[in-house]
This record gives C-alpha cells, sequence and structure tokens, in this order.
C-alpha cells in the first residue's frame, strides 16, 4: 500500500490556521463577525500558498479553507443588501454547508489530482502475486 505524502509541520499549522484562528477569536470574543473575518484573512493566506505551490492541498483543509472565504463573506453581503432572512438562514445551516464544501473539496481532488481525495499517491506499477 502507497504511504502518505509526509509534509513538513508548518505546512500543516499554515493550513490549519484559519480553523484554529476562528476558533480562538470567537471563543475570546464571542462574536462571529470578527471570528469570520479572523479566518478568512488566514484562510485567504493559506489559499495563496496553494496557488503559489508551496503547499499541496489536503482535501479536509482545503475545503474547509475555501469554505471560509465564501462564507463569511457572502453572509456579509445579505445583511448589507438588507436580506436578514437568507442571511440569517445561511447562518443557520452555515455546519452542513462546510461538510458539503469538503465534500465538493474532495471529489473535485479525488478526480483531478494524481494523490486523490486523501492525499496518497497512487501505484504506477502493478505487481501481480503469483505470475501465470
Amino acid at each position: 500500500m502507497p504511504q502518505p505524502i509526509s509534509k513538513p509541520i508548518w505546512h500543516t499549522a499554515i493550513e490549519y490556521a484559519p480553523s484554529l484562528a476562528f476558533l480562538v477569536v470567537y471563543l475570546i470574543s464571542e462574536n462571529m463577525r470578527i471570528a469570520g473575518w479572523t479566518g478568512t484573512g488566514f484562510a485567504a493566506f493559506a489559499c495563496c500558498a496553494y496557488a503559489w505551490g508551496k503547499l499541496s492541498p489536503h482535501s479536509l483543509f482545503l475545503g474547509i479553507n475555501i469554505y471560509l472565504l465564501y462564507i463569511t463573506a457572502t453572509i456579509e453581503a445579505l445583511y448589507a443588501l438588507d436580506l436578514d432572512a437568507a442571511g440569517d438562514a445561511l447562518n443557520m445551516n452555515a455546519q452542513p454547508l462546510l461538510f458539503f464544501s469538503i465534500l465538493v473539496t474532495g471529489c473535485v481532488l479525488a478526480a483531478a489530482s494524481k494523490t486523490g481525495f486523501l492525499n496518497i499517491p497512487a501505484e504506477t506499477t502493478y505487481r501481480p502475486d503469483k505470475t501465470i
């Protein structure tokens, strides 16, 4: 079985920083708006690192980071446009939407990358156990 790709600890730290920043700021301030924008800022940095090729994306972290990028801005825009009911509905369904974002991101990675959903490289050679 192929071995997972090992990454330096700072790669994982950069990928996990948006979620951690969101949680820490929310627990300290209890302000979802500030926590959301903090997570969005860290997620933007992590996504830039993906785009520049500094990090290889992991489906879970990439899904969370993409989600943080679009959910905060979308909810803020809905409230700014006086669409409070839509903003509230999106806010109430934030957790299932996060899981959906991770699923969609994982499916795209599975279809588009050599390492697939779990970031495990595929074996390139076939070695049968017995010869005929």
